[in-house]
């Protein structure tokens, strides 16, 4: 950095100026430097617990205990170094540091990788949201067709009214018979439910007695 009073340059850390004697007002809280060596050795300490882990994996005895230590390391080595990276991260932006390229290139990964997560997870909840409302819009249109099926035969009920048979079947039906008192109405199966005829009797509008074949 600069004095902000003669305009020689100081080191970072330096309290006064030694040109002029300016006390200073060091900017930089945290030495990025050395926040970035812890990085670079716990980086370094994952990636060979990463190789060890996988050349141990299949391992038994002797071979099985190196797996679990290693993959019991690599794990908290990942986890610190993803803290470490945060705060390399957090310093160079404040400090106006410049960054080594394959700092940047970890920086840029995972953006990209918070980005396509964040592009899959709100493709997925569409689709999720789009499936969810063709199941129901196929159970509307399936309860609501002029063709009865197996489950709305056995959802209607004996003594419920002509209105409420319609409302589950979701089409009147045939109206085959009728005195005074009695009406019968047929229905025409759905092609997938094995029957072949569905009729249903009603007195004064209440279903008495249903009938497949």
């Amino acid at each position: 950095m600069f004095c902000s009073k003669c305009g020689k340059e100081v080191n970072d850390n330096a309290a006064y100026c030694r040109n002029c004697g300016n006390k200073l007002k060091n900017t930089k809280k945290y030495d990025f430097k050395s926040w970035m060596k812890n990085f670079k050795i716990v980086l370094i300490i994952s990636i060979i617990g990463m190789i060890i882990t996988a050349l141990t994996s299949s391992g038994t005895g002797f071979i099985n205990v190196i797996w679990q230590i290693s993959r019991i390391v690599t794990i908290l080595a990942i986890s610190i170094d993803i803290i470490l990276f945060l705060v390399c991260t957090v310093i160079s932006i404040k400090n106006k540091e410049k960054v080594p390229i394959w700092f940047t290139i970890i920086q840029g990964i995972i953006l990209a990788f918070i980005i396509i997560n964040a592009i899959a997870g709100y493709i997925d909840k569409k689709q999720k949201e789009r499936i969810e409302e063709n199941i129901k819009n196929y159970n509307y249109q399936t309860k609501n067709s002029s063709y009865i099926t197996l489950d709305e035969f056995n959802e209607v009920q004996i003594g419920m009214t002509y209105d409420e048979v319609v409302e589950i079947i979701g089409g009147e039906g045939d109206l085959i018979v009728q005195d005074a008192y009695t009406q019968t109405y047929s229905w025409e199966p759905a092609s997938s439910s094995d029957m072949y005829s569905v009729t249903m009797t009603f007195n004064n509008g209440i279903l008495s007695s249903k009938m497949k074949i």
